[in-house]
């Protein structure tokens, strides 16, 4: 996904409090003044936000295997997230991030698909080994407060069209989305496992500093 996002500017307002003294008369009297106080805002801490997932249901002759993801704020104060059109989906020019190429996800959001329409075998689906995400470049302020979640939900396929039908393993995907501003980057992870018997399982999620 290394194409050249739109980037978003950002502002900040300061304010500033200006003291003013009297004068006094040549007395025993003492010159005595207020110094302003100033409450710092709070700063939406990482350990605030939550990402967690669960399978929707297995593949059948119907449908692909469909698993949901849900990034939740824990905290007791509002936060800003700054992600992709859509939650797992941020087109970003990151090498360092992890995107599973054995198994494919595909989410129903807007903006985001993969470049190939998939193919049914029995209740095997598939799409071929050239199937990327195309993702629009978009970077959208989401306001998260606290314990509402943005969530949306994904078809997965095997990816190439011969071979074993989801292989057994573990399966990481990685996303770089921001929180309050873009100079604080923050990592996305969701780990899924295949079974022996070809059964979708979520296995964790996380967020973490880049």
């Amino acid at each position: 996904m290394n194409v050249e996002r739109r980037r978003l500017l950002h502002s900040l307002a300061g304010s500033a409090l200006v003291g003013v003294s009297g004068c006094l008369d040549r007395s025993d009297a003492s010159n005595t003044s207020e110094s302003p106080t100033t409450t710092a805002a709070e700063t939406p801490s990482l350990s605030s936000l939550s990402l967690t997932g669960a399978v929707e249901t297995q593949s059948t002759t119907d449908h692909p295997a469909r698993i949901s993801l849900s990034l939740a704020n824990r905290g007791d104060s509002a936060v800003t997230v700054h992600m992709g059109p859509t939650l797992l989906f941020t087109d970003n020019s990151s090498d360092q991030l992890e995107w599973a190429d054995a198994i494919a996800i595909e989410p129903d959001g807007r903006g985001a698909e993969l470049s190939a329409d998939p193919v049914r075998e029995g209740e095997c689906w598939r799409v071929p080994d050239t199937a990327v995400p195309v993702v629009q470049s978009s970077l959208d302020a989401v306001p998260l407060g606290s314990d509402e979640p943005v969530t949306e939900t994904y078809e997965v396929y095997t990816r190439g069209v011969s071979g074993t039908c989801l292989s057994s393993g573990q399966y990481r995907f990685e996303d770089q989305i921001y929180l309050e501003t873009e100079d604080r980057p923050i990592v996305l992870s969701v780990v899924l496992s295949v079974t022996d018997d070809q059964q979708i399982r979520f296995r964790s999620g996380g967020v973490s500093p880049p």
